[in-house]
């Protein structure tokens, strides 16, 4: 209810809302006692409570209970699939609602710098969750043409996405396996890598180079691909700014080393994934592909092709509005419910080819800096 008055009266709302949400996430920020999260609040082996059952003890005044408290969540990303479901399906609503209320407020003129400021705060909670609600919109602000390039400014000059980019590389260095994630560190992180590495920070990327070459002798890459990936893409970020850091020789040796592992791996689960595939499966495959090749040049298929195309361009003429609308993002044309869900399941990937593109990557931004 509340989001459908959100886009009939965008305006009015931002401006009752923004303050108000504002001051309840920065009161949870600001306390160092864990609130009560409400009897909703997932926990891992307990089923939820039926709605409309009331609560046996109530707060003294109506409380906005949205914030991600990062010291109370039970098992980190990834552990457990049942837990980051129940969170996901938490917060996705209320994370969409701020995405929506702020592209709104593009669309409307009416951004603030309040409203910049709840956004990365927002963002920054969900860090653990490794929504990309934050990242996809605020890299659709900065392919936007028409948005006006104070607010980038404003994002990056708030204290709450600095503690973003900070929770991202030393707490949650795998969420940079997500490529919108990376992408929007990619673009962003150069103007506040300043601020963000700090001496502490710097000594802890240091740790992890160190502890990258402890296990390098012993390290399965196959078995270790999506971690090692989140961490180097981590140092890429790190060595791609403009901040001098000298990298150590153990880098540039452990680099190459891992290099070779990775294109090591990559060849022996391609022989055994060629090894694994019998004569008579290859046979079969063979005849599939060659029915199929026949079935194409067949009469029967020829005389239903026109019918075919008539509904498959249809569907495409409908299918690519769709998306021009949802990648249009910030334009002023887009309606709050025409956006496109950013929580996206990671497909299956060849995380030994991503690791390999990581490294090589890695490998070229500390050559520049040596």
């Amino acid at each position: 209810v509340l989001k459908e008055i959100l886009l009939l009266l965008p305006s009015e709302v931002i401006q009752v809302l923004v303050p108000l949400l504002s001051h309840c996430h920065a009161a949870f920020q600001e306390s160092h006692n864990a609130l009560p999260m409400g009897p909703y609040f997932p926990r891992r082996g307990h089923k939820l409570p039926p709605l409309g059952l009331k609560a046996g003890t109530r707060p003294s005044r109506p409380m906005v209970q949205m914030a991600v408290p990062h010291g109370q969540l039970e098992a980190a990303k990834g552990v457990d699939p049942d837990y980051d479901k129940a969170l996901l399906e938490f917060y996705s609503p209320y994370h969409d609602f701020i995405d929506v209320m702020c592209r709104l407020a593009i669309n409307n003129d009416c951004m603030s710098e309040a409203l910049v400021n709840l956004s990365a705060m927002v963002g920054f909670e969900g860090v653990p969750l490794h929504l990309t609600y934050f990242p996809k919109l605020w890299l659709d602000i900065y392919h936007a043409q028409h948005v006006d390039r104070k607010y980038m400014a404003m994002l990056t000059n708030s204290n709450y996405f600095v503690d973003y980019v900070e929770a991202v590389l030393l707490d949650e260095r795998t969420c940079l396996n997500n490529d919108v994630i990376f992408n929007f560190l990619s673009t962003y992180f150069p103007k506040v890598a300043a601020h963000v590495l700090t001496e502490q920070t710097c000594n802890l990327i240091e740790n992890l180079i160190s502890s990258l070459s402890d296990i390098m002798s012993q390290v399965n890459v196959e078995a270790t691909a999506y971690k090692l990936n989140g961490d180097l893409r981590a140092l890429a970020l790190v060595y791609d700014s403009d901040v001098p850091l000298s990298p150590s020789d153990d880098l540039i040796s452990t680099i190459d080393a891992l290099l070779a592992k990775t294109k090591l791996a990559r060849k022996q689960a391609s022989e055994a994934e060629t090894s694994d595939e019998t004569p008579s499966k290859k046979r079969k495959l063979s005849l599939q592909k060659e029915e199929t090749e026949n079935s194409k040049i067949s009469p029967t298929t020829s005389t239903a092709t026109p019918v075919t195309l008539g509904s498959v361009s249809a569907s495409t003429s409908s299918s690519s509005s769709t998306s021009s609308t949802s990648s249009a993002g910030c334009s002023k044309d887009v309606e709050g419910d025409e956006l496109p869900s950013p929580i996206e399941e990671q497909e299956d990937i060849d995380w030994l080819e991503v690791l390999e593109r990581t490294v090589t990557d890695l490998k070229v931004s500390v050559e520049k800096k040596g």
